[in-house]
């Protein structure tokens, strides 16, 4: 599985690093590391995309979730058949939000690998034959950071970057009193608030004890997890109407 790893992730994944540097007409690391992040966060965008749009869907039939876990709680089996059953009635696939995610996953880690070991020692990069390993590397982006070591300023910016995504994928429970939207309180709305502004002060924690491209890197691929939020939001699928809303409707109406 090492080996698989990587002769079909890693290595392929270190090689287009080192050919989007050599291609570029101003040698710099850092943009370097943007361009190959959303190269490769373009090419998972059908998966990650379909796995936002599942998850979305999954958040608005969350209250209906709990009633049902709450109903079967003692029931397990039960639970489960009227779990699968909401998620038929709604047209979701629950599978849809995790899978994409897990074939994402591998790719990412090579990547910031890649980006780790450029910065620390270039010349442990195992390259193809037609792949030309630079004489020297300008790890300095824009001049300005020095990628090899921790930089506050992409610390910061990755921390900011991380905070607008918390806010966006937060759920926010409401109910309707009095024809106005109240905010439903609970233990998960809590805890999706808390984490919300603790996510960023652990990035920006994380990014200050390693080298920059760290931060970069993380500060572009959640840039880019941003606008695919905002598209899986612009982008509303039609709503399709439930089984239970066909069969109301097709009961004949009393004079």
């Amino acid at each position: 599985m090492v080996y698989l790893y990587h002769l079909l992730i890693s290595q392929p994944i270190n090689n287009a690093m080192i050919i989007v540097y050599n291609l570029l007409p101003v040698k710099d690391l850092g943009i370097t590391i943007i361009l190959l992040t959303v190269l490769i966060r373009l090419l998972l965008m059908p998966l990650s995309y379909k796995a936002a749009r599942a998850q979305r869907e999954i958040a608005k039939i969350q209250p209906k979730l709990k009633e049902v876990q709450k109903k079967f709680k003692d029931n397990r089996e039960e639970q489960a058949r009227q779990l699968m059953a909401l998620y038929k009635e709604h047209q979701i696939n629950p599978l849809t939000s995790i899978v994409p995610l897990l074939i994402q996953l591998p790719v990412l880690i090579a990547l910031y690998q890649a980006f780790m070991i450029l910065t620390k020692n270039a010349k442990s990069l195992e390259l193809y034959s037609f792949v030309t390993l630079p004489a020297h590397i300008n790890i300095f982006f824009l001049n300005l950071v020095n990628l090899a070591k921790p930089s506050l300023s992409l610390a910061l910016l990755a921390g900011f970057l991380q905070f607008v995504f918390s806010k966006m994928m937060m759920i926010k429970n409401t109910k309707k009193k009095d024809g106005q939207k109240t905010k439903m309180g609970g233990l998960s709305g809590m805890m999706s608030s808390q984490m919300t502004y603790f996510m960023p002060f652990l990035t920006i924690f994380i990014a200050l004890k390693l080298p920059a491209s760290l931060p970069l890197y993380w500060a572009t691929t959640t840039l880019f997890s941003i606008g695919e939020q905002w598209l899986v939001r612009r982008n509303k699928p039609v709503s399709r109407p439930s089984l239970k809303d066909k069969l109301k409707d097709d009961k004949p109406s009393t004079p």
